[in-house]
């Protein structure tokens, strides 16, 4: 009898002690969900749903944050980072989350990816994942997206057929100007084109492909001599051509005075074309937030390159997790979960959308644009956009045409070097604050490149440019 009182309470003891663990490692995860201009109405719901499918799923709770993030102007980007500081006051981390929200304190995460995160190692390929290492650790992990960039020209699908432009003879950006100048009669009160964003330059994109060290060192094409970008003929020609537009009148007159969108410009209808990224689905993308059909024409082919590496959504877990075994274990579901994901990105199923017949998804009955209680019109910030649904209207084939998009592109060459910037540090930082000064003039046409180019070019000079050419170059004569 004693010996079954003992035993009993060994069990008992076990049991309780066991009870205590479970209870000590009950981990709760704080997530943030990035939202373009409005907190969805049925955002608590959808929150709840998120954390009850993580616990089901890896026995972890999540509690998901909204926060508004969007960067299009001044006022925006204050408020965000008002909004990161009232969060951080009141003593809220996030485990897991997006770069673009604080840029550093990270945990390295090697380990942890060989342990929890398999998955998203294989989805990500070797040579991708050692291409975004930094001193030969990973940090972050990039999102399965359109990793590879390119470049074109959106248009009026209704004025292209009006004024029965040749689309088929748009080639190059050189092309454009044919067009523009047998266009320009046609409606002397419309403006012809500006940039995606009207305070930035025209290319950002196509010059990536050709600067391969920032901030000014392309590598002549094949040699391996390095040379200042800015200095070539070839951007002399461009932001030359640029700044002719401008005194013809095609550019927007308020271009520089506010930060817009091509597409808010092309919806208020006084412009016909806009410089935009070019991809699978961007025609469906652009004609949605210019509210009328839209074309897009290719300038350049499809490229991986450092910036469209580094330019990617990138997702890390905080140095302060307490658990960074679960937030890892989270982090793969966000990769590979399609169920996490369409909730995440769309909502409940029935309640924010339903599944049409052809695989796409659309709004419930009842449910229009104006009165749903969920959608994330920023799915992109999210690791794996291509494992959810495609809106009724988007080519139903949309995430298999990027994946072939990403996997057709052409590497830029030498995307493995990675450049110490110990010997030129101080250089470095005059020439980015130099090109401040002056690329977005230059690359908008606002200014005269015969007079305003010298003068950069000169500032360049004088802060250190060749002495940053230099090091370039003996570091890739010593590594390749």
């Amino acid at each position: 009898m004693r010996h079954t009182i003992f035993l009993t309470g060994l069990c008992m003891l076990w049991i309780t002690g066991l009870c205590r663990v479970q209870a000590q490692e009950e981990v709760t995860l704080t997530v943030p969900i990035l939202f373009e201009r409005a907190i969805p109405a049925d955002m608590d719901e959808v929150g709840e749903a998120v954390g009850k499918l993580v616990e089901e799923k890896i026995g972890v709770k999540v509690n998901l944050i909204a926060i508004l993030y969007n960067t299009s102007s001044s006022t925006a980007d204050q408020r965000q980072r008002s909004e990161l500081d009232l969060l951080e006051k009141k003593g809220i981390i996030f485990d897991v989350f997006p770069s673009a929200l604080y840029g550093k304190g990270f945990l390295p995460l090697d380990d942890l990816l060989k342990e929890d995160g398999k998955e998203i190692l294989e989805l990500i390929g070797e040579e991708r994942m050692e291409l975004c290492k930094e001193g030969g650790v990973t940090w972050t992990v990039p999102s399965v997206s359109d990793y590879a960039s390119s470049f074109g020209i959106t248009m009026r699908k209704d004025l292209v057929d009006e004024w029965q432009i040749d689309l088929e003879a748009i080639e190059t950006i050189e092309d454009l100007d044919e067009v523009f100048e047998r266009i320009a009669g046609e409606d002397p009160e419309m403006a012809l084109v500006c940039s995606f964003r009207t305070r930035r330059g025209f290319v950002d994109r196509m010059k990536a492909t050709k600067i391969l060290v920032d901030p000014i060192c392309e590598k002549e094409e094949d040699s391996d001599r390095f040379v200042n970008y800015y200095a070539t003929e070839e951007y002399r020609e461009m932001v030359s051509m640029f700044y002719r537009w401008n005194q013809k009148g095609y550019m927007p007159d308020t271009m520089p005075l506010q930060n817009l969108t091509g597409s808010s410009l092309v919806e208020s209808g006084t412009l016909f074309s806009y410089f935009s990224p070019c991809k699978p689905s961007i025609e469906y993308e652009e004609s949605i937030s210019c509210g009328r059909k839209m074309v897009t024409i290719p300038l350049m082919e499809p490229m991986v390159t450092a910036y469209s590496l580094k330019s990617t959504v990138h997702w890390g877990i905080n140095e302060k997790c307490e658990d960074p075994k679960a937030a890892m274990q989270f982090l793969n579901l966000l990769y590979t979960d399609a169920e996490l994901v369409n909730l995440m990105i769309y909502g409940i199923e029935g309640v924010h959308y339903e599944i049409q017949e052809d695989g796409t998804i659309d709004y419930p009955e009842g449910v229009t644009e104006e009165n749903i209680g969920y959608q994330n019109t920023q799915p992109w910030f999210l690791p794996n956009q291509l494992i959810s649904y495609v809106w009724k209207g988007n080519d139903p084939l949309v995430w298999e045409k990027t994946k072939k998009f990403n996997e057709e592109a052409k590497w830029q060459e030498g995307l493995d070097f990675q450049f110490d910037t110990q010997n030129v540090a101080k250089e470095m930082e005059q020439l980015e604050k130099i090109l401040k000064k002056y690329t977005y003039a230059l690359e908008s046409g606002q200014v005269d490149p015969e007079i305003y180019l010298p003068m950069m070019l000169e500032e360049m000079e004088k802060a250190g440019a060749e002495r940053v050419i230099e090091e370039v170059q003996r570091q890739w004569d010593t590594d390749f």
